[in-house]
């Protein structure tokens, strides 16, 4: 977090990020920006191809116990597609309680790689009390093709507990398991 840079300009709420050649620097704000200047951009292109990242939707992840409905996981499963040649440099999720406030941060480290890559985050130990809160996720993408670094950002996903419940007892796919499981957590 930073809250000025040595020629005094002033940024609300931001964090910057430099890439491991240390010529690309990409500052994130989640705040408003009050002056911008002295900030060197490097050559990072920002990609607007909308077919790297694919949202998945969200899931209950069931904890060890199944009958336990006093927390559980929301899972946000995503699938990464780079185009040919391109190398994954980094990826990682601003999330949180407010779509405004993106304020959470968690760095992506397990993929399953195939032709595609599967990853997810996951908000762990979610109480009932919050069931009902909406959490905001946006997956960044960050790689490399023929010298140039890509970031590729998703457009905020969103998901309650309640809602992925709901949406389990209405589908066809869901296996008795699921179907007890989500009405345990809605409580029914």
């Amino acid at each position: 977090m930073i809250t000025s840079s040595d020629e005094g300009t002033f940024y609300a709420n931001a964090y910057v990020e430099e890439y491991a050649d240390g010529c690309d620097v990409t500052v994130h704000l989640t705040g408003e920006q009050c002056e911008l200047s002295g900030i060197s951009y490097g050559y990072t292109a920002m990609s607007e191809d909308d077919s790297v990242v694919s949202f998945l939707g969200g899931s209950l992840r069931m904890k060890d116990s199944a009958s336990d409905y006093s927390s559980t996981n929301l899972r946000f499963g995503y699938t990464i597609t780079l185009p040919e040649g391109a190398e994954l440099t980094s990826w990682y999720w601003n999330w949180g309680t407010d779509e405004s406030n993106l304020s959470g941060y968690v760095e992506g480290v397990n993929k399953v790689d195939d032709e595609t890559i599967t990853t997810n985050l996951v908000i762990t130990d979610i109480p009932s009390a919050s069931y009902d809160t909406t959490i905001y996720s946006q997956l960044v993408v960050v790689y490399e093709l023929d010298g140039v670094t890509y970031m590729v950002t998703d457009s905020v996903q969103s998901r309650s507990v309640n809602e992925v419940a709901t949406a389990i007892l209405s589908s066809s796919d869901a296996t008795a398991e699921e179907i007890t499981y989500a009405n345990g957590i809605l409580g029914v």
